[in-house]
């Protein structure tokens, strides 16, 4: 087993070497032969890291504990789901994953993109192949097939943490878009290479952007999920060091997403676009580097490793390299046009990237300087989340008002008759605003409101209209909705993907604000309050698994006179790992969730809680499906003619609609309303 899964994976690391060399040469010479055969050997490389990844599941699944691998992450009791999930559950496995993401998304994107754009392809293909090969080098050192000298009769079990359905999702979520990433940057390397610097480079990645986006987005959600469940500290995102490194490349890649339309649109923020690119791909491979290494200590990291310096080496090339190939051409970069008026689509699309940016430069100097400064021989420091909370809130108000006046703006510059777009945005915001100051007399919690609604109202508007310009021709208020999101579904796919952010928005603004806790030691039989709550403690029961001491709590919760939920939280303790894990008792609606915790117990039956009370974290979860719909209907492409096209990656499956003789002329009508007003103002 140990010889089969060396052997694929020393084998993929020639190919990809073999893939990068070949591609290289191909797309420098112009010699479709050679650019051909490093196509193949990539998608050879991609076999046999199939093969690879094939092998160590078969070993994990079968309790091959001649596997040093296998005997360190799974055990007798470990169950089939983990000891599937322990392939990434561990430092070797994690990046032998990792490296067979990359291969099958690279040969997805080069086999998509051969014909229509082979000269880019082929430089691509050599990008793609020579971060493949690096990964690949990485795997071979450390070895996720090494062998035991002898055979233990049991293994140590995964991580208590990670057995868990979260943690079965959200590691592989986070590195398809991590892998993602790389298609446009390889392409965005392509066009400066070859100076084809138009959009089209863009466009033919636009769809691998959008699916790593969504994908590095619901990592982070299933992250926080996973989190908020398992922790037990009471709350869904904590800026660990580890999560800020998954959310930098996901702001940055926010920001180039909406860059790329201008660039598309008026052809506009090519320098923008490329390095934007440039730093999501960066930025993915520097929290890569530093989740890998161990270097920030958090529960979501792996062990200290030997591979930092190649990994800091490699980082440092990829930026120091691309940035000089973007100032190599920035004399043809310098050719896109100007925005010719700040107050123009163009001009919010603008300061949507310099908040981005902002926001993603101050979480990565939160995340750094604590490594920086002990890199320095300086004291061991922390930056918690005050600092965090300091830089996001102003910055995510801005973003959520910014979202709301681009939307009514036009592209070019704007007359004096787009403020009247703004009237019913504005009454409404102000009107929350004077309740919200009335009622809450929070300045915080009333200009988040305030922004919300502005916000809202202003991307209802732009909904409604599409709705009136059915309604106009005879068609329907519903029908010229639907036709709106049929012929343009990246901009009202962008829309939901709006609403879903602002009812996350009014999740968190409202779960972090009105939170309360409460650490109370109680014995048997005896009630604390905790706001609107009371919780009485019935007891201690003890119990055991394959794995764990166990000891649950049940506690009686009752309040506002409703029927009494019994909640159980639950105290683990893992002779084999020496670690305890508390897994909390959460009664949700979608008012608010009682979050009960079982901190410590006494012999005498008296037990310790932390119990917490957290307004509308539903609304987080459900604006993050809001917006996963949304971006799964930009994904949708144009169905403006005789077509509808639905496209999954690069393969496109075409229907066609029952034929409606008044159809052009309703889409035409509907199109010219949807349009919005033209350069100027005008209507």
């Amino acid at each position: 087993m140990s010889e089969l899964g060396g052997f694929a994976a020393g084998l993929a690391l020639a190919l990809s070497a073999y893939a990068a060399g070949a591609s290289f040469h191909g797309a420098r010479t112009g010699n479709t032969r050679w650019a051909d055969s490093g196509a193949r050997a990539l998608w050879a490389a991609a076999a046999a890291l199939t093969a690879c990844v094939a092998t160590l599941v078969y070993a994990l699944v079968t309790w091959d504990f001649r596997l040093d691998y296998v005997a360190r992450n799974t055990s007798l009791a470990t169950p089939l789901m983990y000891r599937v999930s322990a392939v990434w559950g561990a430092q070797a496995g994690s990046l032998l994953f990792w490296s067979w993401l990359l291969a099958l998304v690279a040969s997805a994107a080069v086999a998509g993109q051969r014909r229509q754009h082979p000269e880019l392809s082929a430089w691509a293909c050599a990008v793609l192949s020579a971060v493949l090969g690096f990964f690949l080098f990485l795997v071979v050192l450390e070895r996720p097939f090494r062998p035991l000298p002898f055979a233990p009769a049991d293994g140590r079990g995964l991580n208590p943490l990670l057995e868990d359905p979260g943690m079965v999702a959200h590691p592989p979520l986070l590195y398809l878009g991590f892998v993602g990433l790389a298609v446009p940057y390889a392409f965005a390397m392509a066009a400066l290479v070859t100076r084809k610097l138009d959009a089209g480079w863009i466009a033919a990645t636009r769809r691998w952007t959008v699916a790593s986006w969504l994908s590095l987005g619901a990592g982070l959600v299933v992250g926080g999920w996973w989190a908020y469940r398992t922790l037990g500290w009471g709350g869904y995102w904590g800026w660990d060091p580890v999560e800020n490194a998954a959310l930098v490349p996901w702001l940055v890649a926010t920001a180039y997403l909406h860059s790329a339309v201008v660039q598309e649109r008026r052809g506009a923020f090519a320098a923008w676009n490329l390095s934007l690119v440039v730093l999501a791909f960066g930025t993915a491979i520097l929290g890569t580097f530093l989740t890998r290494t161990g270097l920030v200590v958090s529960v979501h990291s792996f062990a200290r490793s030997e591979i930092g310096p190649y990994f800091l080496g490699f980082v440092a090339l990829l930026l120091v390299g691309s940035f000089a190939l973007v100032a190599w051409r920035w004399d043809d970069l310098r050719g896109s046009p100007p925005v010719d008026d700040l107050r123009s689509r163009e001009g919010a699309f603008l300061f949507n990237n310099v908040l981005f940016l902002s926001f993603a430069g101050a979480v990565l100097v939160g995340t750094l300087y604590p490594l920086a400064i002990q890199a320095a021989g300086g004291p061991q420091v922390f930056v918690g989340p005050p600092y965090f909370h300091a830089v996001a809130a102003p910055v995510g108000l801005a973003l959520l008002v910014l979202m709301g006046v681009a939307v009514g703006l036009p592209w070019r510059r704007a007359g004096a008759g787009v403020v009247a777009r703004f009237r019913s945005p504005l009454f409404a915001a102000l009107v929350v605003a004077v309740g919200s100051g009335v009622v809450l007399r929070r300045p915080g919690v009333v200009a988040a409101a305030a922004a919300v609604t502005f916000a809202l109202s202003a991307t209802l508007q732009a909904l409604h209209d599409a709705g009136r310009a059915g309604a106009r021709i005879g068609r329907g208020y519903l029908r010229g909705l639907l036709e709106a999101f049929r012929t343009q579904p990246r901009r009202y796919g962008g829309y939901v993907v709006h609403l879903g952010v602002l009812v996350m928005a009014v999740g968190i603004v409202g779960s972090h604000a009105y939170v309360r806790e409460r650490e109370v030691t109680v014995r048997p039989g005896q009630s604390f309050g905790l706001g609107p709550y009371v919780l009485r403690y019935g007891g201690l029961e003890a119990g055991a698994t394959a794995l764990a001491d166990v000891r649950r709590a049940t506690v009686e919760l009752r309040g506002e006179g409703g029927p009494s939920v019994l909640l159980q939280p639950v105290r683990l303790f893992y002779p084999r790992w020496g670690q305890v894990v508390s897994r909390p008792a959460i009664r949700s609606t979608w008012r608010d969730d009682v979050y009960v915790v079982l901190w410590a117990f006494q012999p005498d039956g008296s037990a310790t809680f932390r119990a917490w009370v957290n307004p509308l974290v539903r609304w987080v979860w459900l604006g993050a499906l809001l917006a996963g719909l949304g971006t799964a209907v930009t994904l949708w492409p144009r169905g403006g003619g005789g077509r509808a096209i639905f496209a999954l990656g690069p393969w496109p499956l075409r229907v066609q609609p029952a034929r409606d003789g008044h159809r052009g002329r309703a889409v035409r009508e509907v199109l010219r309303v949807l349009r919005g007003p033209r350069e100027g103002g005008g209507p």
